[in-house]
């Protein structure tokens, strides 16, 4: 079984969902993902709702898979490909797939598309969609809570953080506040462990002086992370997040200028050289994450611009990040299409 974390970074670049024709059949080779785990470079040949023919890339030959046998974000995109917009039978079954799959943005998604499509389903699809953020808050709670069970503190601080930040009017928002609270030091302390790990081992041997002044940078940092949480905390109340996570990314920001500071003064490729490095990373890391907190707070808000001005400065600190580009994606299309899903949480 895959990890949590590496569908993340691969379900939503498995392939275009405009790759597919209108009989699903497509020509340019792309990258299936089977149930096991296992991608496929393929050109897909045919799809009939319960399997698809593919000619393999790597060997030219012509395989059937069938849907038992595909991951469900791959069947998502074939049923996503065959089903025009204005189907508000056809989103439906989209939209009850991916909520059996715990695919909870992308179901409510198609729920408001099918409520687009046909008016009369108003009442019936807002009574599933306060189930499906009942179910959301619950998944991520218990992910959040394995994780701790495993040691894996960081991820259930990110999995807390998207539950208070999508969910946070469910009855599970306010254990996730408190456990989020709870684990602030132990996250605090893993993160700075990490990032100590990345650099030389020969780093605690460096210049005292220079380290000693890595502290300013440390204080900036932490603060950053005590306002981000504060106003991961505050997501029912959209003005006092966003000035938090404002004040959180302006801390990352005085953090990274103080280590910038200090790296163009030591030696190059020494020892304190590959710690400051280190800590510029995650310090760039965890700025964007926040970035995007903040460009989520926006859109919500329907602030468009300031959400694309702040997905923007993201993308300037780390432009190959995921998580970015789909949040761009995002905003293209809200953008450009009159289905308005910025109102607010759904």
């Amino acid at each position: 079984m895959i990890s949590k974390t590496t569908l993340v970074l691969t379900l939503s670049f498995i392939f275009c969902a405009t790759a597919f024709s209108a009989r699903g059949v497509q020509q340019a080779p792309q990258t299936i993902l089977l149930k096991n785990g296992k991608a496929q470079t393929c050109t897909l040949l045919s799809d009939d709702g319960s399997k698809i023919k593919v000619r393999r890339f790597v060997d030219k030959k012509i395989v059937t898979y069938s849907y038992a046998e595909l991951h469900p974000r791959t069947i998502y995109r074939l049923m996503k490909s065959r089903t025009n917009n204005a189907d508000a039978r056809g989103q439906l079954k989209i939209a009850s797939y991916a909520l059996d799959h715990d695919l909870f943005e992308i179901s409510r998604r198609h729920f408001r598309l099918a409520q687009k499509a046909d008016a009369e389903l108003g009442n019936k699809i807002e009574e599933q969609l306060r189930a499906l953020r009942r179910r959301a808050g619950k998944r991520m709670l218990t992910w959040s809570r394995e994780q701790l069970a495993a040691g894996k503190v960081l991820k259930a601080e990110r999995h807390l953080g998207m539950l208070l930040e999508k969910y946070p009017f469910t009855e599970f928002a306010a254990e996730a506040r408190v456990l989020l609270d709870n684990i602030a030091d132990r996250a605090m302390t893993v993160r700075k462990k990490k990032t100590e790990d990345r650099a030389a081992k020969g780093a605690k041997r460096a210049d005292e002086r220079a380290q000693r002044r890595l502290v300013h940078g440390k204080k900036h940092y932490a603060k950053a992370h005590e306002l981000k949480r504060k106003a991961l905390k505050s997501t029912k109340r959209h003005s006092q997040a966003i000035r938090y996570f404002q004040q959180a990314i302006r801390e990352f920001e005085k953090g990274s200028k103080e280590l910038l500071k200090l790296k163009a003064e030591v030696k190059p490729n020494s020892p304190l050289d590959a710690l400051i490095a280190s800590y510029l990373k995650t310090v760039t890391q965890d700025t964007v994450e926040t970035q995007l907190y903040l460009a989520s707070e926006f859109f919500y808000r329907g602030s468009l611009k300031n959400s694309r001005d702040v997905a923007l400065e993201a993308r300037a600190l780390d432009p190959k990040n995921a998580e970015v580009k789909r949040m761009l994606g995002r905003l293209e299309v809200a953008a450009n299409s009159d289905n308005n899903f910025r109102r607010g949480r759904r």
